[in-house]
């Protein structure tokens, strides 16, 4: 495009006028030349020319965006045809995303629709290019093609997790029963494979803990020392490095291990002056194990749950007592 003095003039009548960029660029169109709306706009802002109101009327201002002006959807339509306005929509989104440097894959995502949680972009290319009819002035156009995938387990990112298992956590206050002891009790939980052990299994020695938990304590410690879950992923049955196992119910292994750990927990906490609980990683169920002990600190915030992402911990039971724990693995 040769912006000539006479061009140059006349666009900035319509920037005085408060024509905006779109507007103008379809004027000059009518005259038989094709510019785009961003070309208006560098000229506009190059040459500084300012942009008044129009008097027919209020048709929306002209927002400064990071510097930049940016122009509402409204100000692109002043069209009756129901097809031209769903273009100039959709040109104008495509053009303002366009003119944004970078894009990240979530920014992608949202401008087609999608929502970045669910769902992950494996490729993105856009496309422009011109039509040219013998007796029509030049017509744009431009694809934005894209490839997605919805996310799995696999592509869940920790704070996803997180999300996950948070969601229908509700926080429980427990009351203290007024029953302690002299003497402290650790209680070394390790490698129960529930998705392969069964709640009813474990029952009776679960039934004989929770009694021995009532005769009241100082301190209790439950020690977490991991593989409480056989599997690492929901899906499918495989350890933390990929290791395939036998198939297993996950949902039915997550809730036997609620079974078993919130009244060890909650009891724990009502029958001692102190109860402290940590937790360490394993083979099986490095991630999965980690998300339980964070579900528990969650659920009883007013107690001291630690979630640890590390495969040992020393602690001090007492006055003189020091333990090292870790999993077998290691």
């Amino acid at each position: 495009m040769n912006w000539t003095p006479e061009l140059l003039n006349k666009v900035e009548d319509f920037c005085h006028s408060g024509y905006t960029n779109a507007q103008i660029a379809k004027k000059l169109e009518n005259d038989g030349l094709f510019v785009t709306k961003n070309a208006v706009k560098h000229v506009c802002t190059d040459h500084h020319f300012s942009r008044g109101n129009r008097s027919n009327g209020d048709h929306g201002n002209i927002q400064k965006v990071d510097g930049n002006e940016k122009e509402s959807v409204e100000q692109d339509i002043d069209y009756n045809d129901d097809e031209t306005i769903r273009n100039a929509r959709i040109t104008y989104r495509y053009m303002s995303f366009r003119d944004k440097k970078k894009k990240s894959p979530k920014q992608i995502l949202k401008y087609a629709g999608y929502d970045p949680d669910k769902w992950i972009l494996v490729s993105a290319h856009p496309n422009e290019w011109t039509v040219t009819s013998a007796n029509e002035a030049p017509k744009w156009n431009f694809q934005f093609k894209i490839s997605i995938k919805p996310k799995t387990q696999s592509d869940l990112s920790t704070d996803d997790l997180i999300k996950l298992f948070n969601e229908k956590i509700e926080p429980i206050k427990l009351i203290k029963t007024g029953i302690s002891g002299k003497h402290n009790l650790v209680i070394a939980c390790s490698d129960f494979h529930f998705g392969i052990t069964k709640f009813e299994d474990i029952e009776d020695h679960f039934n004989d803990l929770i009694a021995l938990i009532h005769e009241g304590w100082k301190q209790i410690w439950i020690v977490q020392l991991n593989d409480l879950l056989h599997s690492d992923a929901l899906n499918s049955s495989k350890t933390t490095k990929g290791t395939e196992l036998d198939p297993i119910d996950f949902v039915q292994a997550v809730k036997d291990a609620e079974k078993f750990m919130f009244p060890i927990v909650e009891e724990s906490y009502k029958y001692s002056d102190e109860m402290h609980m940590f937790d360490i990683n394993a083979n099986h169920d490095e991630t999965t194990g980690f998300m339980f002990e964070e579900m528990l600190r969650v659920k009883y915030p007013h107690m001291d749950i630690e979630v640890n992402n590390d495969y040992r911990k020393v602690f001090m039971v007492g006055k003189s007592i020091g333990i090292i724990a870790l999993h077998g693995h290691a």
